[in-house]
């Protein structure tokens, strides 16, 4: 045999244990942060939030490789004038939410991965008077609004 042969084997057996490492990893990971037993620690697809906020996804035996994905939200209390204030909005677009807000419209809400729908999420219900009831049906807890109780102190979230 090669001796390059017996390099790439070698390279591959050690990425096969590396895969089967960071399974491992990941499993501990959820484990920790489950939050009933009877979460299912083998599903292929795990969802989860940690202390801190930041929420953990992965994605196991349905495909080639184990993906996971941590993110974690930058601006956890955010009002429309920080948006404005970075730059993300102009004032005027600010005023017509706010407006929009105050008179209880729908407002739809849609992007891509990493686009900011959480973050102008709470900005908005940030604007909804403390004295309003607030509920929230998520798949993955993001939102957070039982966080702050000055702002909303009456949040049912789940």
């Amino acid at each position: 045999m090669p001796e390059w042969s017996r390099c790439w084997w070698s390279l591959r057996a050690a990425a096969e244990r590396a895969a089967a490492e960071y399974v491992a990893y990941v499993r501990s990971l959820v484990a920790a942060r489950r939050r009933s037993p009877g979460e299912d620690l083998l599903s292929s697809l795990i969802a989860t939030r940690d202390a801190d906020g930041s929420r953990l996804s992965a994605v196991m035996e349905v495909c080639k490789r184990p993906v996971v994905s941590i993110r974690r939200a930058r601006l956890p209390k955010v009002f429309l004038s920080n948006l404005v204030g970075n730059g993300t909005m102009d004032e005027g677009l600010a005023a017509f939410l706010r407006a929009a807000v105050a008179a209880r419209k729908n407002i739809m809400i849609a992007g891509s991965t990493n686009a900011g729908k959480t973050t102008l999420l709470r900005a908005l219900a940030n604007e909804i008077p403390p004295y309003e009831r607030l509920v929230t049906v998520e798949r993955a807890l993001e939102l957070g609004l039982d966080e702050f109780p000055d702002l909303h102190p009456n949040v049912v979230a789940f």
